[in-house]
């Protein structure tokens, strides 16, 4: 199965999270990377398209754009999947995947800064 965008198959972030401000893969982030998911037969397919601005400086795709992109799509897969198992789940449980990993999560207000140990969060203007 072929996935295409403008095909009129919604994707699952706009299916299950149509409000989600999400940088990598919310709907209603226009300035974010816009990644979609869709489900296909057996997976689950990423469409993404980097822009000009996403270069690594040297040519190749920025490795924070792969791991956004890396991140939002295996989200969207475990949340259709809840969804298939009628388990409850929420944007914000895919988190629970990630514990202890990077920390806890970050408001895009504050600053971090990372020692190599645990990373140390505080508000920006301060």
């Amino acid at each position: 199965m072929t996935i295409e965008e403008g095909s009129g198959q919604l994707s699952i972030q706009e299916r299950l999270f149509p409000t989600l401000r999400c940088f990598g893969c919310g709907p209603a982030n226009p300035k974010g990377l816009r990644l979609r998911s869709y489900p296909a037969e057996g997976s689950v397919v990423a469409v993404f398209t980097p822009w000009p601005e996403h270069d690594n400086g040297l040519g190749y795709l920025n490795g924070g754009i792969i791991a956004t992109v890396l991140d939002c799509h295996s989200a969207a897969v475990v949340l259709l999947e809840a969804e298939r198992h009628n388990w409850t789940a929420s944007a914000g449980a895919t988190l629970a995947l990630c514990d202890g990993w990077a920390g806890p999560p970050v408001s895009p207000t504050e600053s971090v800064r990372r020692d190599g140990g645990t990373p140390r969060r505080r508000a920006l203007g301060r």
